[in-house]
Order: C-alpha cells, then sequence, then structure tokens
C-alpha cells in the first residue's frame, strides 16, 4: 500500500510504503521493542482498539481477498484523530 498522510491544511506529513501479509506466528509471546507498546489484538476487537482506520480496511481486506493487492491510501491527521479518506 501506499499511504499519504496529510494534515487539517492538506499538507503532505508522511508517505508510507506499507506491505501487508498473512501469515501464522510461529509462537505468540512478544518481544519488548523500543517502537512502543505491543500486545496482540482479536480481530473482532479491531475497531475498538487505537487502530488507525487505514490498518483496521488494510486487514479486512487482505483476509477477505487473500490476493496480494496494491492500495492507495488517503489519511488526514486532525490533532489526535485520523480519518480514512480514500482507499482504493
Amino acid at each position: 500500500a501506499s499511504e499519504i498522510l496529510r494534515d487539517e491544511n492538506d499538507d503532505p506529513i508522511g508517505h508510507f510504503i506499507i506491505f501487508v501479509c498473512i501469515l501464522k506466528p510461529k509462537q505468540t509471546i512478544l518481544t519488548p521493542s523500543d517502537e512502543g507498546e505491543l500486545a496482540w489484538i482479536s480481530l473482532d476487537n479491531l475497531e475498538s482498539e487505537k487502530v488507525v482506520p487505514s490498518d483496521i480496511r488494510m486487514i479486512q481486506e487482505s483476509l477477505k481477498t487473500r490476493i496480494p493487492q496494491l492500495w492507495n491510501i488517503k489519511m488526514r491527521q486532525i490533532k489526535d484523530s485520523y480519518i480514512l479518506e480514500y482507499f482504493s
């Protein structure tokens, strides 16, 4: 996926290239990381967790089709909120 994040003034503040794949882990024990807290999240609870809308959509689409796809995504950050504006 190619995801562009813009601020409330429509200025680009980030561009992310994201690779999505479906894997089965060999283990479920999490190793601490400097990148923040790690946790397994149930698919049923994705929308109630603090997961950005584009990640939820990519996970849903990947599980639905199980075919690798290239998505173009536009997200907007307004203060501490993220809004999915375009997903194709």
